[in-house]
């Protein structure tokens, strides 16, 4: 299946803190709902009701001058 860049925007709420938390990011994903399982799969890990506050198909990127490549250590 064809994947697709995708905005997503995952809430949570730490056990040890009234406060929602978020983490947002892009992922690679054929389907809306995959990204939604891989972002809630890997970010806030230990928050409790884990949900999706947003998510967005990137149709167009506009070309960057000044991205340098990230070397994993």
């Amino acid at each position: 299946a064809k994947k697709y860049l995708w905005f997503v925007n995952v809430g949570g709420y730490s056990p040890t803190s009234m406060q929602e938390k978020h983490e947002f990011g892009l992922v690679i994903a054929s389907t809306k709902l995959e990204a939604k399982n891989i972002a809630k799969s890997r970010w806030l890990i230990g928050c409790k009701k884990k949900h999706n506050d947003d998510i967005a198909f990137l149709e167009m990127l506009i070309s960057c001058d000044d991205c340098e490549l990230i070397k994993k250590k």
